[in-house]
């Protein structure tokens, strides 16, 4: 074969292959274009169940950490119940608050002046887990209940400052891998033993039937709560609570758990500037459920001397040293923090009533 021939050869080929992709361009490309959103949606959806997955496996494995280490923790001093008490709460048979008798060992738990714990080095079993990149998870050295924690800076930040985003964002975290409940005590007055900036938890399992008592109160206005600030006209104080439109723990992953906290920071300083608290000069506590967040603003920490009012008490907990304590429990448990304009008002109230009778 001479050189032209073989040049003819190696032409043809060529023209043949730039033909066959030029009609796979011409017939694939504008399918594959079109099929482009489906495969992207797709992929996506892929990624978010994979990336649920993980983050599910990770609160799987902080949740057995934390009922693992629980028993015979040397830096756990349980609070031994001598005796539980049940009232009724304002009459109403199905909404309950539960009182325990402390043994008198533990009536008193050691405390230092300024002293910080939440800082290394650690008592020995005391650090669960770093839940977050500026937050740990901590056990409570006194708990109230079983396993009770807490959720804590790794720097010191004072006790008094704002609840941030952050804070929030690993409170969150801790929420949903123990199945509970959020709580903040903002000052000496408002059941703060620490100066170092903590939330405490505890598990929905800690109350009678995995149930807040309160939440009876709440299910009796029969209305739409969703989305909107209200009060309890049960509850003759300072408060409001606001209802999220949805359960906040629900399909959480690690993308969207700071979205939340962003959300429930903005809906915190709404329940402060409608209580006329935000430059937080009160004491206040602030609840966080999956269903709620609730505020309550204070005046001082306990009742008749002796009974320690905190932000687990506004959900129906109360602990006493004495029998003697069960009566103030029982009906003015919940007045212990009422500022002097609402004390008048109410003496004014009962001393009109006085007269009429």
């Amino acid at each position: 074969m001479c050189i032209r021939d073989s040049l003819r050869v190696n032409y043809k080929f060529q023209y043949r292959h730039k033909s066959q992709m030029f009609e796979f361009f011409t017939t694939f490309l504008p399918t594959a274009i079109s099929a482009f959103p489906v495969l992207l949606l797709l992929a996506v959806i892929f990624w978010h169940k994979a990336s649920g997955r993980r983050f599910m496996r990770r609160m799987r494995l902080l949740r057995k950490k934390i009922h693992k280490h629980w028993t015979g923790n040397p830096s756990v001093h349980i609070i031994r119940v001598q005796e539980e008490y049940t009232f009724s709460l304002y009459g109403r048979g199905s909404a309950e608050i539960y009182v325990k008798i402390i043994m008198p060992s533990h009536e008193k738990k050691p405390h230092v002046k300024d002293c910080i714990p939440f800082l290394p080095p650690f008592h020995r079993g005391a650090l669960i887990d770093e839940i977050s990149a500026s937050h740990r998870l901590m056990y409570n050295a006194f708990p109230l209940t079983r396993c009770h924690c807490l959720v804590t800076t790794k720097e010191f930040v004072d006790q008094g400052t704002k609840v941030t985003a952050n804070d929030l964002a690993a409170a969150l975290l801790a929420m949903k891998a123990l199945k509970g409940c959020a709580f903040y005590n903002s000052a000496p007055e408002a059941g703060s033993s620490q100066r170092h900036k903590h939330l405490q938890l505890v598990p929905y399992s800690a109350f009678r039937y995995g149930f807040i008592p309160i939440e009876t109160l709440i299910n009796s206005l029969k209305r739409n709560l969703k989305g909107q600030l209200f009060t309890l006209p049960e509850f003759k104080f300072k408060h409001a609570f606001y209802m999220f439109e949805k359960v906040v723990t629900s399909k959480l992953i690690d993308e969207i758990v700071r979205e939340r906290a962003e959300i429930l920071e903005r809906h915190y300083e709404e329940l402060l500037k409608h209580l006329g608290n935000e430059d937080r000069r009160m004491p206040y506590n602030l609840i966080i459920t999956r269903k709620w967040m609730f505020v309550v603003l204070r005046r001082k920490e306990r009742i008749k001397d002796s009974i320690k009012i905190n932000a687990l008490s506004f959900l129906g907990s109360f602990m006493v040293n004495s029998k003697e304590d069960l009566k103030p429990v029982s009906y003015t448990h919940l007045r212990a923090h009422e500022t002097r304009h609402d004390l008048v008002c109410r003496l004014l109230l009962e001393k009109k009533k006085k007269k009429k009778k």
